[in-house]
């Protein structure tokens, strides 16, 4: 179980630290902050969520019916999927936007540049290995991650989505959201 049993949209609210960061900045900067971010991301969430109900269909509705839209509930408002978690591909997914932030420290230490980039490109490149390996997996059969919200079986012709415990069937054989 995690934040998408309570909020539809966990990272996106993030986005709003706009607010925080008027603290370090004039009042007409944070109000042009707060004006540049929050239809921007209003905005990007209704695109995604569009995305999501036409590649998800039945099963996502449901779930967006269920869980707010961005504010999370004090408890979990879907039930648990049984589904366990994959640790390594989830680490693995997140290793470019880690080593931005560990280059920066082995910079800040070494004051060598090419460390920092040593770094970056060693994240890309696991980040690149590991989507070429659940696409791998994914074409040989077995449950791949795509996105925060869902997951798809490559075997089930049709059924598609496991939505924070919602199954569902769709016309979408192996979908997956748009991006555009």
């Amino acid at each position: 179980m995690g934040l998408t049993a309570t909020s539809a949209n966990p990272l996106y609210l993030g986005h709003f630290a706009a607010f925080g960061l008027g603290s370090m900045a004039s009042r007409t900067g944070f109000l042009i902050l707060v004006a540049a971010t929050v239809p921007f991301v209003y905005r990007l969430i209704l695109r995604e969520e569009a995305d999501l109900l036409e590649s998800q269909g039945e099963g996502y509705r449901r779930y967006f019916e269920t869980v707010p839209r961005l504010w999370p509930s004090l408890r979990p408002l879907v039930p648990a999927s049984g589904a366990r978690p994959n640790w390594v591909d989830g680490f693995a997914g997140e290793t470019f936007v880690w080593s931005f932030p560990i280059g920066m420290v082995v910079f800040d230490v070494t004051l060598r540049l090419v460390h920092f980039w040593v770094i970056m490109g060693a994240g890309l490149v696991v980040y690149f290995l590991a989507g070429m390996a659940a696409e791998e997996e994914k074409t040989g059969g077995t449950l791949v991650r795509h996105g925060v919200n869902h997951i798809v079986d490559a075997e089930a012709n049709g059924q598609v989505e496991n939505f924070a415990g919602y199954h569902g069937s769709s016309a979408h054989s192996q979908a997956s959201p748009t991006s555009s």
